[in-house]
């Protein structure tokens, strides 16, 4: 019961992140196309958990047991996408903290491979021209919105390693069934609706949304 608790908790908020992001203002960038990203896969992961693999423990159901393998494929592919989601979204924080003036030359939204090209040369000249030409200091919202993003993606970064810490190893060192039940299948299913929630904990927009229901299906 705790999974499924875990699980659809998990599930409600990661729909609702990855439904919405990109169409909250603050979260029409590459950014926010990572975080959709990751919170779609983590979506499905909980879902199957939630309405799959809970009932089918639960009620010990032979015909989902037999079947289980196809949605266990599902879930590494989902797992996968956490992954690289997350590496994605750590480089794109490092490279506005460590790179600013390159940020909009590596993660264009509209043309994220164009710069990977031999000859965006000319393309990433001329931005880094107009970059030196007309700098814009953010304004006190703009660095209070990055700062909670920073902070963000560094504590799902936190989570996430701690997850892969008691999955791969601690869990290891026991041989009680439950102990490892709890370092493994709770642990993974504890990270991926921690992820949701720290979004929406951290963005005013999502809190705002939850406040009114509504506002999720207008355009």
């Amino acid at each position: 019961m705790r999974v499924f608790q875990i699980s659809f908790v998990g599930s409600l908020a990661n729909w609702l992140v990855a439904t919405t992001t990109l169409r909250l203002p603050s979260m029409r960038n590459s950014f926010g196309r990572l975080l959709s990203s990751q919170a779609s896969g983590e979506a499905v992961l909980c879902s199957v958990f939630a309405f799959i693999y809970s009932p089918m423990v639960f009620f010990d159901i032979d015909a989902m047991k037999r079947n289980s393998w196809q949605f266990g494929i599902i879930q590494l592919m989902c797992y996968d996408i956490c992954i690289f989601s997350h590496l994605f979204i750590a480089l794109n924080r490092m490279c506005a903290i460590c790179l600013p003036l390159h940020y909009e030359l590596y993660f264009n939204p509209n043309k994220p491979y164009a710069y990977l090209l031999p000859n965006g040369g000319q393309n990433t000249s001329s931005r880094l021209l107009r970059v030196y030409k007309a700098p814009r200091l953010p304004s006190r919202r703009e660095k209070h919105t990055q700062v909670s993003v920073l902070l963000q993606a560094v504590l799902q970064g936190i989570v996430f390693a701690v997850e892969l810490y008691t999955y791969f190893h601690l869990a290891w060192q026991y041989e009680h069934r439950w102990a490892v039940f709890v370092l493994t299948t709770v642990a993974w299913n504890l990270v991926h609706c921690v992820d949701a929630l720290i979004i929406i904990g951290f963005n005013a927009e999502f809190r705002r949304l939850l406040k009114s229901p509504k506002r999720m299906f207008s355009k």
